[in-house]
């Protein structure tokens, strides 16, 4: 087999690879405080602060790999009970 058939599949398997570590990403799902249900939807968010950081490893020396970080604090508001309430989440972007 030549060498182009090895690079292909290295590539390819570093690609899946890629696909299977973001899908496994935790996402932002709330649950009611209250009742704990999942049929939550979000009523309004306020940013509290944002900042950028550098992922550990360091990255490149231009600043390729600088990320922004913000700080939301989320109104809820749960349809099953009718409760609200408020969370701080941190997104990365």
């Amino acid at each position: 087999m030549s060498s182009n058939f090895w690079l292909l599949l290295i590539v390819v398997a570093i690609f899946i690879w890629g696909v299977v570590l973001l899908s496994r990403r935790p996402k932002f799902e709330p649950t009611c405080v209250k009742c704990e249900s999942k049929n939550v939807v979000e009523v309004d968010r306020r940013t509290i602060a944002t900042r950028t950081v550098e992922p550990a490893g360091g990255g490149t020396p231009g600043g390729g790999s600088v990320r922004l970080q913000i700080d939301s604090e989320v109104t809820l508001h749960c349809k099953a009970c009718g409760h609200r309430f408020r969370r701080t989440i941190t997104e990365t972007h």
